[in-house]
């Protein structure tokens, strides 16, 4: 596989980092959707560090 080839020359330390940083974005994304606050919506920040604080 292509994919599996690309993965090994990456640093562990950077997989790493790059998952946090994929779900920390996908979390924010995910609570800035109207469904997912009972008022319609949030701020940005707000977002971003529930998804932070969940994340880690």
């Amino acid at each position: 596989m292509i994919l599996s080839g690309a993965f090994k020359k990456i640093h562990p330390g950077a997989l790493v980092l790059a998952s946090f940083l994929s779900l920390i974005g996908i979390g924010t994304l995910l609570l800035m959707l109207p469904f997912s606050t009972v008022q319609g919506s949030i701020n940005a920040l707000d977002a971003l560090f529930t998804a932070v604080s969940a994340v880690l």
